[in-house]
């Protein structure tokens, strides 16, 4: 119930619409949702991966990925780790679970080949854990270009450079706090 007042945990439907009388309504939306995204001129979706085993948030980062896939070649998938899921997990099991959508058709991949992996709220294990993971990645023969998505840009940005293709963050939307984040030198 913490989260009732915005819509639930994790809020899957962009768009909503009246019920339909079809049994595979869920793979529907998921192209729905994707198609109504490439129609307006997005050109793909980060999917929050959820936990460090499959359950039903996996089952839709698989929907959006075949959905994005039928989008066609300029439609992108982006696995998203949740940090805050998996903040008691191993590296093992971010690299088992990276690995699991590292081999959608539509994944991101820059022109050096690395997949895009930007992982939300990595601040929560710190920056030697994603190392491990992406050296670990790097084992198995899985390139990464890692983005981390941070909760606190502020705190953690000087230690997640080194790191980084680039940084993300989930921070503040509040246009009069953006002079207190810091700036590229």
């Amino acid at each position: 119930g913490k989260f009732a007042k915005t819509g639930g945990y994790v809020r899957q439907r962009p768009l909503p619409r009246a019920p339909w009388d079809v049994a595979s309504w869920i793979q529907v939306d998921a192209y729905v949702d994707v198609f109504r995204a490439k129609l307006i001129g997005i050109d793909g979706f980060g999917v929050d991966i959820i936990g460090t085993h499959e359950n039903e948030y996996w089952q839709q980062a698989r929907r959006i990925c075949r959905a994005a896939v039928a989008a066609g070649p300029d439609f992108y998938f982006v696995p998203e780790i949740d940090g805050a899921s998996f903040a008691k997990a191993s590296t093992a099991d971010v690299v088992r679970a990276t690995k699991a959508f590292a081999t959608c058709p539509a994944g991101y991949r820059l022109p050096d080949g690395r997949l895009l992996f930007i992982p939300f709220a990595p601040d929560i294990q710190g920056p030697e854990f994603w190392k491990s993971v992406e050296q670990e990645l790097a084992t198995e023969g899985l390139s990464v270009a890692f983005v981390p998505d941070l909760l606190n840009v502020g705190k953690n940005v000087s230690a997640f450079a080194p790191i980084s293709y680039c940084i993300g963050s989930w921070g503040e939307r509040d246009p009069m706090q953006l002079d207190k984040f810091p700036t590229a030198a």
